[in-house]
């Protein structure tokens, strides 16, 4: 359950094809809530109330959403744990997801999971990365800033190292039907 692609807006996300977040026009209407809550003497208030719209999202469990410091094209895995103590072998750090430490739960209505750069949200073709029962899944994420920073600024998919990554690694962990 592996899926290369490019981060063109600097955030990417994990979420169910059916999530309402999962919806055309969610991105601009982010820019626009957060347009309506900033200071414009502030520079850096639009983007903290940017980053609070995902936040918001990811308190419910319909997202779960990180920040990248360069875009570029990026290999993500989804693993699901087959008991509740499972990790992968990956870098252990502070995972920049939003609002969520070290990882949060993300609610699974259809199991049609996408990972995705959150500018691709609400289109009809993103693509599934993993099929899993309905539910809701605790995901605790692995990250390596090694391999990300290798694939920061790479432009198309085709540029990606054959047999190279993952960048991000999700251990999603059943928390319910």
């Amino acid at each position: 359950m592996n899926r290369i692609f490019p981060v063109t807006s600097f955030y990417a996300c994990v979420i169910d094809r059916e999530s309402p977040a999962n919806r055309p026009g969610i991105w601009d209407e982010a820019w626009q809530y957060a347009a309506a809550r900033s200071n414009p003497s502030d520079a850096g208030s639009k983007l903290a109330h940017f980053n609070q719209f995902w936040i918001n999202l990811a308190k419910t469990g319909d997202l779960l959403a990180w920040t990248l410091l360069f875009n570029g094209v990026f290999h993500a895995r989804v693993v699901v744990a087959a008991n509740s103590k499972q990790r992968v072998a990956g870098e252990s750090r502070d995972w920049p997801l939003l609002g969520c430490a070290p990882g949060g739960t993300l609610r699974c209505p259809s199991g049609e999971l996408a990972v995705v750069c959150m500018s691709e949200l609400g289109n009809a073709n993103i693509p599934t990365l993993a099929t899993v029962a309905p539910g809701s899944y605790f995901v605790l994420p692995e990250f390596s800033f090694e391999s990300e920073e290798r694939h920061s600024f790479l432009e198309d998919v085709s540029e990606y190292p054959e047999g190279d990554g993952p960048d991000w690694v999700l251990c999603l962990h059943r928390a319910s039907t």
